[in-house]
């Protein structure tokens, strides 16, 4: 029987029994909730723990509609953005200190993994980030304690949501408080999710947060279209990504060269014949991704609880959790699993 659970009611739910094989809805919260419910004969968590192969959430700023050339403070925000997120307090306040903090690239098990991308802009660094504020003509109100843009103004950033997800909020305070440490206000925005995606393309939006890079497990073979603009549902540059995918029918030209860098390695990509040209192509993509800060990533490598029940039987230990590869549950056979 299928039935409509509201996200927040997952884990109690699942602690309860009402779910034979969960992992949707579930977070390294709930493992306590979890493994009391164990102790009582309810789901085992023992042989259903995956590392997360995916980057949890992202900040994910406007990056069309700044004019051609783009000016050096809308390649320095982002830097500074990214560089005053305090990612300790939130792996510690969120996922108990199991995730790591990184930028939005891929994981080291990918044969494309770099490890200074990793860490490119996402180092705690709030006095690095001033400097970078500084240069641009933020400068720091010390009375109030806020950055002012050249015309006086508070420099107050809305970071839209898709919908109201607790967890999504708790990541977003999480972040207010770090850039409040640099003078930044942050405003959080949940429109409906009627409107959320038109606001997005009409550019009300200048800031929102998402799931991060999903395939943390890339490979030369596999495409690398999440990372270039393609498709009108990315947030950061949906006009754009409605250009490339409509062939110029819709949506608004690339004005920005680094991105225009992007579609031709993914043109590239799409046309090579070995797999050394299209690991070239997918190096190039992530190596401009980490130097601009298209995305802002927070954590990544978040362990996924997935909850079995205990007559359910045949199913493996696993490695990872995540789409591609392997849909999520696919990859280990659910065919061959079975009730005692």
């Amino acid at each position: 029987m299928l039935e409509a659970v509201p996200r927040a009611e997952i884990p109690a739910r699942t602690a309860a029994g009402e779910s034979d094989l969960q992992a949707t809805g579930l977070s390294p919260s709930d493992d306590k909730l979890l493994a009391e419910a164990a102790r009582k004969g309810g789901p085992q968590l023992g042989c259903g723990r995956a590392d997360g192969a995916r980057n949890m959430r992202s900040i994910q700023p406007q990056q069309q509609g700044q004019g051609p050339g783009r000016p050096a403070a809308r390649r320095a925000l982002p830097r500074a953005l990214s560089l005053a997120i305090d990612r300790g307090a939130i792996n510690k306040a969120l996922y108990g200190g199991a995730a790591v903090p990184r930028a939005n690239t891929v994981l080291p098990d990918s044969p494309l993994f770099n490890p200074d991308e990793q860490i490119a802009w996402s180092q705690y660094d709030p006095a690095r980030a001033g400097e970078l504020l500084n240069d641009v003509g933020l400068k720091l109100d010390p009375q109030q304690n806020v950055r002012r843009l050249p015309d006086g103004r508070r420099l107050s950033l809305l970071v839209a949501m898709s919908a109201i997800d607790p967890a999504e909020t708790a990541t977003l305070q999480q972040i207010q408080e770090s850039w409040r440490k640099v003078g930044i206000e942050l405003l959080i925005g949940a429109p409906t999710p009627e409107n959320f995606r038109e606001r997005l393309y009409k550019g009300e939006a200048p800031m929102s947060i998402a799931p991060g890079l999903a395939g943390g497990l890339a490979t030369p073979w596999m495409n690398p279209r999440d990372l270039v603009p393609s498709s009108v549902n990315q947030n950061q540059w949906p006009r754009w990504g409605r250009y490339v995918e409509t062939a110029g029918a819709e949506g608004d030209p690339i004005d920005l060269p680094a991105a225009e860098e992007l579609v031709k390695q993914y043109t590239a990509w799409r046309e090579a014949s070995t797999d050394a040209d299209r690991k070239q192509a997918w190096r190039r993509i992530l190596a401009i991704n980490a130097e601009q800060v298209f995305t802002i990533g927070l954590v990544g490598e978040v362990p996924q609880p997935i909850a079995v029940s205990p007559h359910l039987r045949n199913v493996p230990e696993r490695d990872f959790y995540n789409w591609e590869p392997g849909a999520y549950f696919g990859i280990y056979r659910p065919d061959s699993f079975w009730f005692e």
